[in-house]
């Protein structure tokens, strides 16, 4: 998946993603080609987030406010994260 992610963009979990918590962070495996991808706590909470389709701005306002981080930082790093997920198919885009 190579779709450009906006802030706007509503965005999701994979159908086929499962995940369990470790130690305050989440392991996540992706049950089609079996790949586990590891994340903290902040992108931990992130992937908690994206349980419903949410937008992405709306991922970065909670994420500001419970690890006191400036907008451009928590944008890009959100993105960032985001982009990553997509790349190895645990992300969707929700139209």
């Amino acid at each position: 998946m190579s779709a450009t992610l906006r802030m706007s963009t509503r965005v999701a979990a994979a159908d086929d993603a499962i995940s369990t918590e470790v130690a305050g962070e989440a392991v996540i495996l992706h049950l089609e080609d079996g790949v586990y991808f590891g994340l903290n706590e902040v992108g931990s909470r992130v992937w908690g987030l994206l349980a419903e389709p949410v937008r992405v701005d709306q991922v970065c306002t909670v994420i500001e406010d419970e690890y006191e981080v400036d907008p451009e930082t928590c944008r890009q790093d959100v993105l960032r994260l985001l982009g990553e997920l997509a790349d190895h198919d645990l992300l969707r885009v929700v139209e």
